[in-house]
């Protein structure tokens, strides 16, 4: 998405573009210092930098902007500011293209209905990208944009798997992306540590499905009687069975999960 903004404003002069994370450390970590190993030449290259000739664009450590031989601009920001008041978020509204990455993760407020105005300006082009990792459909913003835009006909959804990304690897005569052994390794962790694969299907195949904790116990406890790990007893209906939910307390997910139930009588 960043070389994406990046091509458009190279191709329209004094054009400005803001690419947005949920906070500043987030934007440097996912975009600016972002480095990746590059076979071919046999070097460490930095994302964004590098993928840009030298002579194209002037890169601005300490404000995180590119400013293009061509007058345009490319701002990197955090949305919501470090250290600041609760309602310190948003982005300006000179831009004629806005990017969010990891949309899904802007819990706190939905980002979009605040530009919407802008968007909505008909005196010039305006252009919105936004993209995340699915995490589930509540409190979810990209989830929100992918309901509000569809049928329009100047929007457009893009999804790709693991085995999508596998398939264009191979295409170009380059190995997979992740072998189906470290898949099915990874979905074996997932599914000891969660109880079942959601988060799995999430990171891999873009499932929205939420790893709601009813449905994690009921699907533990399925898992459990499948591993014979069950015992049967002898319940005395004369005293009351006792019932315990660890259910965790880390955001809108369930953690590892655990139940016990007993029965107590004559100590």
């Amino acid at each position: 998405m960043s070389m994406e903004e990046v091509a458009y404003l190279l191709d329209h002069p004094k054009t400005a573009g803001v690419y947005v994370a949920p906070d500043t450390p987030s934007i440097k970590d996912i975009l600016w210092d972002k480095r990746y190993y590059d076979d071919t030449n046999k070097v460490q290259l930095q994302l964004l930098q590098d993928n840009v000739p030298e002579e194209l664009v002037r890169w601005k450590n300490t404000t995180l902007e590119g400013h293009f031989q061509n007058k345009s601009l490319l701002k990197l920001q955090g949305y919501y500011q470090s250290g600041g008041a609760s309602n310190d978020s948003g982005v300006g509204t000179s831009y004629q293209q806005y990017a969010f990455t990891e949309l899904s993760l802007f819990t706190r407020s939905d980002p979009i209905p605040r530009i919407q105005p802008i968007l909505s300006v008909e005196t010039e082009r305006k252009r919105l990208m936004a993209v995340a990792t699915p995490r589930g459909k509540r409190h979810n913003p990209l989830w929100k944009l992918m309901e509000v835009t569809k049928g329009m006909k100047d929007a457009g959804t893009i999804t790709w798997t693991i085995d999508d990304l596998n398939e264009m690897m191979r295409n170009a005569g380059l190995p997979p992306v992740r072998s189906q052994e470290s898949l099915e390794s990874d979905k074996e962790m997932y599914l000891k540590r969660f109880g079942n694969t959601r988060m799995f299907e999430q990171e891999m195949y873009c499932s929205f499905e939420e790893m709601d904790a009813a449905a994690v116990y009921g699907e533990a406890l399925t898992r459990l009687i499948a591993d014979r790990r069950n015992e049967k007893f002898n319940l005395d209906p004369n005293h009351p069975v006792y019932v315990a939910f660890d259910i965790g307390a880390a955001g809108y997910h369930s953690d590892a999960t655990a139940w016990i139930a007993f029965q107590w009588f004559n100590n």
